[in-house]
């Protein structure tokens, strides 16, 4: 029996991009969601989406980016120009 860490001894970004291409190595689903991430990672998905800044962007930095399954934020979304009226 091969003795394995259940955590990451260096969280590089090298080898946090190495661990998201390794979960998603051993899931049969057609994405790789953060839940489904968090089942198998060593790794916290806080850790993952701090250091890349979203789930989309840490997916596509490890060549994953058809992985992703979620909504698009588009700069509209973004901008909430309705923040500034007035009732």
């Amino acid at each position: 029996m091969k003795f394995e860490f259940d955590r990451l001894i260096d969280y590089s970004e090298d080898q946090l991009v190495k661990e998201i291409q390794r979960v998603a190595s051993i899931i049969s689903s057609p994405s790789l969601t953060q839940s489904e991430f968090a089942k198998h990672a060593k790794v916290s998905k806080g850790t993952i989406l701090r250091k890349f800044g979203s789930w989309k962007n840490a997916l596509a930095i490890a060549g994953l980016s058809h992985l992703y399954s979620g909504a698009s934020v588009t700069e509209n979304m973004k901008s909430q120009e309705a923040k500034i009226l007035n009732d």
